[in-house]
């Protein structure tokens, strides 16, 4: 058995034929294949074994959370341990209508399929559409240009589509020797996709200020764009019965405008076929244009194991709702504070969760091309997936901070985002982990309540007259000194007192290991 990540978006051949026949732009296309050249260069050229596919088709093209391309069912491939000596089989390898012992030809029906929407593969006396396309481009380019699918032949691109044509033909050559390597056909997409891409932008630029009509699309920014009227029906007219972020029994004294940064609804899509989070902001962002298309695509580019993936989005009416792949087990706020059945969280499971979340605020920080500021960092925007993974959820719509960095939420009432630093997220990340060990009033972080509390009990040696009751008689002293200790370092005073995210994760680690540690020697708390 192999255990690979799940990706929510199915595989391209579905996406393609499905009978819904979702609009995809030649922007989104190009770069799908521009990822799948991509992949299979890397096989045959940068790895120190070269590796051959085998079965490269659509179906075998699995799309994730923002449309990119993931490669997939490598169960026939071959490996060649010499890379100067050419791979040869009497048996033909891969499926019907793309049979072939190497990819190249493969991927040549690949591109034919993106640009005309037609299947390969075919039955019942259906005209192959790999033969129609070489015969007809054989006549000239101009000829092929009837089998491409009408969605992307306008007149603003056909040069751009005649290039992609040329490059499938060169791939389809019956002679192995003619066709081009993945590397010279990785290089001529991109070429391609720049191209397309400037087009797009010019042709914005007159059509911006025209309205547009509401629909269901995949966008060039990588995520999809929903209509007003469709977040309705997703949501049943945003039934109060599927809210999901839980925020509704509140500590007393608590302003709910601090908490109520946003509401949360379980939606389904694609016809009940998806299940999807709405976050509904409680406020109108209004920006538009370019800068919510900015925001959203860069919004759409964070790929890590513990941020929640972004699938789309709605401006409609100046309504920036977002779209997110569904987390099953709600937030970290409804455990903490609102679970009244369900066995309460472990130890083990909170110090798993805050790791995960600190995972997720490092990548933020440090793994993007741009430092991103969270700017909103509590319970409620952390998820929890069928499996326990903790995952960050941004605050709302985000924003270019001219500081240099990005913030990802609007919340903080009363706040200036450029107030809002790497270290402000440090100090919010501390007040969730004594909110984690207590289980208490923690949205009172904003006043330092809770935190002069914590710290307080911490100073006096009394650290259990803290501690969320469930916990008592499972928790490592050890653990636990180390946990608090990591804690009240994240709220120091001065943000240069502040451990980075690397630091305080590499804590947190070092306290899971001491709890594993007192577990496997049966130590007491």
């Amino acid at each position: 058995m192999m255990v690979t990540e799940y990706i929510p978006n199915g595989n391209l051949n579905d996406i393609l034929h499905s009978a819904s026949c979702i609009p995809i732009p030649l922007e989104t296309r190009l770069r799908i294949a521009t990822e799948c050249a991509e992949a299979l260069s890397y096989m045959h050229s940068y790895m120190y074994t070269q590796v051959i596919h085998g079965d490269i088709k659509p179906a075998n093209i699995l799309l994730d959370g923002s449309l990119k391309a993931n490669i997939s069912d490598f169960g026939i491939s071959r490996l060649v341990n010499d890379p100067d000596k050419t791979l040869v089989t009497e048996n033909f390898i891969g499926s019907i209508g793309y049979m072939d012992p190497f990819d190249v030809y493969s991927f040549g029906v690949v591109l034919v399929e993106l640009i005309t929407r037609k299947r390969a593969a075919t039955s019942g006396g259906e005209v192959n559409i790999v033969d129609a396309f070489t015969e007809a481009l054989a006549k000239g380019v101009r000829g092929v240009r009837a089998l491409f699918d009408a969605e992307i032949a306008s007149q603003n691109n056909p040069k751009i589509l005649d290039g992609v044509a040329k490059l499938a033909g060169k791939c389809l050559l019956m002679e192995r020797g003619r066709r081009p390597e993945m590397i010279d056909v990785v290089e001529r997409l991109r070429k391609l996709g720049k191209a397309s891409h400037q087009v797009h932008q010019r042709v914005d630029l007159f059509s911006w200020a025209r309205k547009r009509k509401p629909m269901t699309t995949w966008t060039s920014n990588l995520c999809r764009q929903f209509s007003l009227e469709e977040i309705k029906v997703a949501t049943k007219h945003f039934d109060e019965s599927l809210l999901v972020n839980a925020t509704r029994i509140l500590p007393p004294f608590v302003n709910p405008d601090e908490i109520f940064g946003s509401r949360v609804y379980r939606g389904v899509i694609d016809g009940g076929a998806t299940k999807v989070a709405i976050k509904l902001p409680s406020y109108r962002h209004g920006a538009g244009g370019c800068e919510l298309h900015s925001a959203i695509e860069m919004r759409s580019k964070l790929r890590h194991g513990h941020i929640v993936p972004l699938i789309g989005y709605c401006d409609d009416d100046n309504e920036t709702i977002l779209v997110y792949d569904f987390m099953a087990c709600v937030s970290l706020h409804y455990h903490l504070y609102e679970n009244q059945q369900e066995p309460r969280l472990t130890w083990k499971q909170r110090l798993e969760i805050c790791i995960g979340v600190a995972r997720g605020l490092h990548y933020l920080h440090r793994g993007t091309k741009h430092a991103i500021i969270h700017g909103s960092l509590k319970s409620a925007n952390i998820f929890l997936d069928k499996n326990w993974v903790a995952k960050i959820i941004d605050g709302g719509l985000s924003s270019d901070n001219a500081s240099g960095h990005w913030v990802l939420s609007f919340n903080f009432l009363g706040v200036n985002p450029r107030d809002l630093t790497e270290e402000s997220d440090v100090h919010a990340f501390g007040a969730l982990l004594f909110e984690a060990l207590s289980a208490r009033a923690g949205l009172f972080r904003s006043k330092g309540y809770v935190l002069r509390w914590a710290l307080h009990y911490k100073w006096e040696g009394k650290l259990y007259q803290f501690l969320d009751p469930d916990l008592k008689e499972e928790i490592s002293l050890q653990s636990l000194n180390k946990f608090v200790e990591t804690a009240a370092r994240c709220v120091a005073d001065q943000g240069m007192d502040r451990p980075s995210m690397a630091d305080v994760l590499s804590d947190l680690e070092c306290a899971i290991q001491l709890q594993v540690n007192a577990a496997a020697s049966g130590s007491g708390s």
